[in-house]
């Protein structure tokens, strides 16, 4: 009953300092320091956009907030989503944020230079219901905690129809320190509540029925993922607008849910019956694309990490690494443990550690083989430089290898003769080279025929001991998995003239210190020389058209 008393108490502060805010005795924090940079944002944007007549009674497109004073691209991309909707299907915006007015005044103001002026925050909206939302939160967590024996059970966890185990399993190891779940603790007692109280804010959030779209940042984690499911499970549809990807979703069922892999998997599979007539053009343009991937010519931080240093032959890489025998050399593709390994429907371990480290133990007792083990390119911003090297020291097997820090990962071509992963895009890279994959979950790229992808763990096991005997792919396998780049790498927005990769290197501190208000100067310079209804976003969402 503690945690209960706890979240009451911070409930009732927060409403104590909005009130005193709404009653202007309070001055909200301003995250930009003085806030000078965001008033020349709003000054130079403010006159790009007008405020259109729309009736009150008309519906409305909800866009997330919940990011948008952690980084300008987030609050920029989803108002240009919004107002693109809004010019196609005249109708209403309106920002939704967590928690309260107080904390939002920064984003509000920002929102407003595009002429948007409805604001909902899910808890001054009814401060009482929340109280009663986070007691019941509460009891929900302990009476699921009882009929719970293992870590692994989260991930079956539904509210209602609305299965949400995934996105709860991410947000404790999101919180980490520990990069996996071992036992059933306070820690998970916790994010099982606080996943119920959003989804119970999010419910009366959508019993309203104005609204047609809804506009997110990302579908992963509760506070995230959750609005979207609950949208879709009222009959909205919703657009995901990543830094540099956009997807649409307008069913969900337990199989098919909003997942960011599940995103690009879907329109993969419109366009290529659209353009079944014109294959081969797709094919010359995708061998080009990834050529300049593999140049590193493209514009963004994972390929920039991945594709430079040395380029290594396999005589060069076994001396390297000291291999003297002849055994193949395959590679296994690490993730960054603790973002979002429920990024698709479905993967063969509860998490990307547990999968690290069962493909450590078992390819530790396949002697015949040379595992060579690629950690992320971005596993430094996340805290995980040093996690595959600490995890294949620990077991100490002869034929474990960390691949070299300088390996310029175009040299996987020549040195595989298999790769191994879970949802890593080398994956689909390097299948079309000819190079056998071998899958442990359901990224965007499966089940296109060219990747071998067991359905247990048993069945990986056995396929990880058999690995030197997959067969290469067969030229129809390469030009699938060839027409499945192209439409991939034609999704993206790779180089946004407003939202640039050293915009987004501040907003994320990558290779730099973050920087907020270098990111509302440099994107307040951008939109100066770039048209916003030029970008791929905006004619992405002019193609959505409402079905109302």
């Amino acid at each position: 009953m503690r945690q209960v008393y706890k979240f009451i108490l911070v409930l009732l502060k927060n409403i104590i300092h909005d009130l005193l805010y709404r009653l202007k005795l309070k001055t909200p924090h301003l995250h930009d320091g003085d806030g000078a940079a965001c008033d020349n944002f709003i000054n130079i944007n403010k006159h790009q956009w007008n405020k259109p007549e729309i009736e009150r009674s008309t519906g409305r497109i909800l866009l997330e907030g919940h990011l948008s004073q952690y980084g300008l691209n987030y609050l920029y991309r989803t108002a240009i989503a919004g107002k693109s909707l809004q010019e196609d299907n005249n109708l209403g915006i309106e920002v939704v944020f967590h928690g309260y007015s107080y904390q939002w005044e920064q984003a509000r103001r920002v929102y407003a230079s595009f002429g948007i002026e409805n604001f909902t925050y899910l808890s001054t909206a009814s401060p009482l219901s929340n109280i009663f939302y986070a007691v019941i939160s509460i009891l929900y967590s302990l009476t699921f905690i009882v009929r719970t024996r293992t870590a692994k059970e989260i991930v079956d966890i539904k509210f209602g129809d609305i299965k949400v185990g995934d996105l709860i399993y991410d947000d404790i190891i999101k919180r980490g320190p520990s990069k996996t779940i071992d036992n059933i603790d306070q820690k998970v007692i916790l994010s099982i509540a606080r996943s119920f109280f959003y989804f119970l804010q999010y419910r009366r959030l959508f019993s309203s029925k104005k609204y047609h779209f809804y506009v997110a940042t990302h579908t992963q984690y509760s506070q995230f993922g959750l609005l979207c499911r609950v949208a879709l499970s009222q009959g909205v549809k919703v657009i995901e607008t990543t830094d540099i990807q956009m997807s649409f979703y307008d069913v969900i069922s337990p199989t098919e849910l909003p997942t960011y892999h599940q995103g690009i998997s879907n329109r993969i599979k419109i366009e290529l019956k659209s353009k079944k007539d014109n294959l081969g053009v797709l094919r010359e343009q995708a061998l080009s694309a990834l050529e300049d991937r593999m140049a590193c010519k493209i514009d963004q931080i994972d390929v920039r990490k991945a594709y430079v240093g040395t380029i290594y032959d396999k005589f060069s890489l076994r001396k390297k690494l000291k291999i003297s025998n002849d055994f193949p050399l395959v590679f296994v593709f690490a993730h960054v443990c603790s973002d979002a390994p429920h990024a698709s429907s479905a993967m063969l371990y509860a998490d990307y550690y547990k999968w690290l480290k069962s493909t450590v133990c078992i390819a530790g007792n396949a002697e015949k083989v040379n595992w060579i083990f690629k950690p992320h390119p971005s596993a430094d911003i996340y805290g995980e430089d040093n996690l595959v090297a600490a995890l294949i020291d620990e077991y100490d097997f002869p034929n474990l290898y960390v691949c070299p820090n300088d390996l310029n990962v175009a040299s996987v071509a020549s040195c595989a003769d298999a790769i191994v992963t879970v949802h890593g895009t080398a994956g689909l890279e390097f299948s079309c080279l000819g190079i056998p994959v071998l899958l442990a979950g359901k990224p965007f790229y499966s089940g296109f025929g060219f990747t071998f992808e067991p359905e247990t763990e048993k069945e990986y096991e056995y396929a990880l001991h058999a690995i030197d005997s997959l067969p290469q792919l067969t030229t129809k396998q390469i030009n699938n998995a060839i027409e499945v780049y192209a439409l991939w790498h034609n999704q993206f927005d790779w180089e946004n003239p407003i939202i640039t990769s050293e915009t987004l290197s501040y907003v994320w501190g990558s290779g730099r210190k973050r920087d907020p208000i270098k990111v509302y100067k440099l994107i307040a310079q951008n939109i100066q020389s770039a048209d916003p209804r030029e970008l791929p976003l905006w004619h992405f969402t002019q193609g959505i058209k409402s079905k109302i």
